[in-house]
This record gives C-alpha cells, structure tokens and sequence, in this order.
C-alpha cells in the first residue's frame, strides 16, 4: 500500500510475487492500463520458499479491505475490459469466478486470475496453505461446491497466463486424490 489514508473501494487486487521484477512490472503495468474505476492494489511477496505462494496469496486476501477480492499472479496479463465480467459473475451469486486465458490451456478455475466475494473467501477460509506451492486452486474447486457454493470460469474475461509452468490436469488431480 502506497497510503495510509482510508478510501473506500469495491475492488482489492492482490498481485503475489516471485522476485522477478520484469514479470511483475508487465503485470501491473497491465492491470494499471486495463483497470477502469478505483481499486485497493496490494503486492504480496512470495516470501520464503518454506511459506510458499499459498501463504502469501492468503495474507494478501486477508489484507484485503473491498467486497471483491481478486487475485493475479504475477505471471498474468490483463486484457480490456476484463475486470467487469468477473465482478458480475460474483454478483450472480458464485463465490469465486476466473478468467480465461485465451491462448492456453485452462482449468475450471484458472489459478492465475481468479476473484472472490469477500463473503464467498471467508466461507472458505482461504486457501489450504497444506498445498505450499501447486494445487491450492484444485483443492479449493473441491470445497467449494462441499460447502455449498458455486464457482465461474468467466470466458469473456481474458487474461493471458504467460509462464505455463503449472501440472497438467491430470497430474493435479492425482496428487489432489493422493494417487
């Protein structure tokens, strides 16, 4: 946060970071370029590969201070108007909504842009930080529906993911069920 002056907003943005500052300058040059309205931007680093990204996408959510809680990975770049479409799904009532990478591969809640009601994220209780680095977003994909929400892979909201280093499907799902 660059201030400690209150202002009230409807968005909060968490950007967690690996100390890779070209990837996380592309980003946010993106969501600052492609962001219309005000919004709460909180940058969270990654912290010590002992903690690993799940803590710190956590502790940037619980930071967080608007009704929508949306968080991009560092490796994610933002297209126009792709904000909207993930506020309206939340609005319709889903917990969580993602957006679609529209040259990649994508997974029902895409990891690397993906928004929350705020009433949705406390329901959860976060992420499973038991998942230190990989998977978090398959594991939460089980839980939601398990405690009666829903969540939205949102295909009007396009948000490139250009590193592509996650597991397959597959992989995910086997380590997920302990295969």
């Amino acid at each position: 946060r660059t201030s400690d002056v209150a202002v009230s907003v409807e968005v909060s943005i968490i950007v967690p970071t690996e100390p890779h500052l070209d990837r996380l300058l592309r980003c946010l040059e993106a969501v600052h370029e492609h962001t219309e309205g005000d919004y709460e931007l909180i940058v969270i680093d990654n912290g010590s590969m002992s903690r690993g990204s799940t803590w710190a996408m956590n502790r940037g959510l619980r930071a967080a201070e608007a009704p929508v809680l949306v968080l991009v990975q560092d490796d994610a770049i933002v297209s126009p108007g792709w904000l909207p479409p993930l506020i309206d799904a939340l609005e319709q009532g889903h917990w969580a909504a993602s957006a679609t990478d529209p040259e990649g591969a994508n997974w029902e809640l895409n990891p690397w842009c993906c928004a929350f009601s705020r009433a949705g994220y406390e329901r959860l209780g976060g992420y499973d930080e038991r998942y230190i680095h990989w998977l978090q977003d398959c594991e939460l994909m089980e839980r939601i529906p398990r405690l009666g929400g829903t969540f939205q892979r949102v295909e009007t909201s396009l948000v490139r993911h250009v590193r592509g280093d996650q597991p397959t499907d597959l992989e995910a799902l086997a380590v997920l069920r302990g295969w």
